[in-house]
């Protein structure tokens, strides 16, 4: 989760809306649901497709594996809603000793590489940073999918 997060730009939302049908391992994409009921396919790098698909495995163990929602809850068999997935992250944070770890600090990563990576951020406006940055000659940079957490 934290791979999508910070490999895509994402928000906490779509994230958390994300069904196991919007994986696509195949092409290391995900398709996301953002605002306005707009749908995009976002490409993601080869480590945090090896994450998703490790993480899909165990899921298909898990209690409530027929759910369509991607995120399972630990225990109940219930899907990880959102405000679950900001509580989980900030207890991840708190147990690796830092403060302030929440998903759009992701986001805030993500469009910094893009920015380092000679993406232009002001053309395509704020908030729009999965898959529709590029650099000044209107190419996506080659380290979009390069970039390590």
């Amino acid at each position: 989760m934290i791979r999508l997060l910070c490999n895509t730009g994402a928000r906490l939302s779509e994230v958390g809306r994300l069904l196991v049908e919007d994986i696509d391992l195949n092409t290391d994409s995900v398709r996301y649901h953002g605002k306005g009921s707009k749908d995009r396919r976002v490409r993601f790098g080869p480590r945090t497709a090896r994450a998703v698909s490790r993480y899909l495995r165990a899921r298909d163990r898990h209690n409530g594996a027929d759910l369509p929602q991607l995120w399972l809850a630990e225990s109940g068999g219930r899907p990880l809603q959102p405000n679950g997935i900001k509580i989980m992250l900030k207890r991840r944070g708190l147990a690796a000793g830092l403060s302030g770890v929440h998903a759009h600090r992701w986001r805030h990563t993500f469009a910094h590489a893009w920015k380092r990576a000679g993406a232009d951020t002001a053309a395509s406006g704020p908030g729009r940073a999965c898959g529709s940055w590029h650099d000044r000659r209107g190419r996506v940079p080659k380290t979009r999918f390069k970039h390590r957490l």
